[in-house]
């Protein structure tokens, strides 16, 4: 296993524990921020990355209305168990407490147990930071990864 550096570091932070826990913990915050641009979510990116000027490396955009899926693009990374992409999705109307039932899910790079070459699987994450792998997506496809997404969530 090979050490990661700081940018790897920050990629991983941010994908598998900083945007999960606020998707889960403050979904309105999260569903605020990436509605209107995302700049928080850039900010937070370049503090960890440590990137100065903040150019945001993010690319946000809403994938459907509803449930309303936001797809965050990440900056490429070539080693295993890192996010090529996020997708938050928000079902349905706000509860009575203004909060959306929320679903985190990355599409990411892997090894294939059988021949070692990169493939690509999609994660969905839970509130106590388990996860499910609901399989294999033919490459880092945001279309085909938003695709699944869809049939998962009954946004099809």
């Amino acid at each position: 296993m090979t050490s990661e550096g700081p940018g790897e570091r920050a990629h991983n932070h941010f994908s598998h524990i900083l945007v999960p826990r606020l998707a889960f913990s403050d979904p309105e915050a999260l569903h605020r921020d990436l509605a209107d641009g995302s700049e928080e979510l850039a900010r937070l990116w370049c503090a960890m990355a440590g990137e100065t000027p903040p150019a945001p490396p993010l690319l946000v955009t809403r994938g459907c209305e509803s449930p309303e899926i936001f797809l965050i693009e990440m900056p490429p990374v070539e080693a295993d168990c890192f996010a090529c992409a996020i997708a938050v999705v928000f079902e349905g109307e706000a509860d009575a407490r203004d909060r959306h039932r929320v679903r985190y899910f990355t599409l990411e790079n892997g090894p294939s147990l059988e021949t070692g070459s990169s493939r690509h699987y999609l994660c969905e994450w839970e509130p106590d930071r388990g996860h499910a792998n609901w399989g294999m997506l033919p490459g880092p496809d945001s279309g085909e990864f938003l695709r699944r997404i869809r049939s998962i969530t009954s946004c099809a």
